[in-house]
């Protein structure tokens, strides 16, 4: 807009902006095509997405990364003329900002139409890019959740085996322990019990061998 209409509106108390505002930035082609498709940004299906989110992230660099071709006058310039002009009402901002289009042919207001229009999708792709983002890393949480719970569900019955095979190993080496307990105590039960039995067939025999010397002996002589 020319420097001359800028300064008037400020002068009436109708416009409050910077300097910077006054000059639009130069631009090769100041008439982008209207029909030209805004690129998503939004990841392909079989694209992987990335878990970790990038906060704070530049909009320049969200607006690059939708592909958003710089415009003669962007969006964000608009946006401070406009708050300059939040004491009019709609109908006269609009007259004041067409008269800003018809008095600088630098740039049109389908120009910064179209570049909020796109800068809009690029911001909704990356909320979109987010959506997935999240949902990715609700998506492996839930995997490795579930492969750890398997693991430790094999690490367990793994352990639970060992632990009835030790059992029963401890039941078997217990009952043979009390067998071969058994076993000994019943033998030695068996020699007491036969050795018994021999030592009474022999004084049995030794009583009757005693008969001989009983009858044939010498009697003592008397004193």
């Amino acid at each position: 807009m020319p420097s001359g209409f800028l300064k008037a509106l400020k002068k009436v108390g109708l416009v409050e902006v910077d300097e910077a505002a006054e000059t639009p930035a130069p631009m090769p082609d100041p008439t982008p095509a209207p029909d030209e498709p805004a690129v998503d940004a939004s990841p392909a299906p079989s694209e992987a997405v990335s878990t970790e989110i990038a906060e704070a992230l530049p909009l320049d660099q969200i607006y690059a990364d939708g592909q958003v071709p710089p415009c003669p006058y962007p969006a964000e310039k608009l946006l401070k003329v406009l708050g300059g002009l939040k004491a009019m009402d709609l109908n006269t901002r609009k007259a004041a900002i067409s008269a800003m289009d018809a008095a600088d042919d630098s740039w049109r207001i389908e120009d910064v139409l179209l570049d909020a229009e796109r800068k809009i999708k690029a911001l909704q792709a990356r909320k979109q890019m987010l959506v997935a983002q999240t949902q990715a890393a609700e998506s492996e949480a839930a995997a490795r959740v579930h492969e750890r719970d398997s693991q430790q569900q094999g690490a367990l019955d793994a352990v639970r085996k060992q632990i009835a095979d030790l059992q029963a190993m401890m039941e078997r080496e217990v009952a043979k322990a009390t067998a071969d307990k058994a076993a000994a105590l019943s033998k030695a039960q068996s020699a007491r019990e036969a050795g018994a039995r021999e030592a009474q067939r022999l004084d049995q025999e030794i009583e009757r061998l005693r008969e001989i010397p009983a009858t044939f002996a010498a009697p003592a002589p008397a004193r």
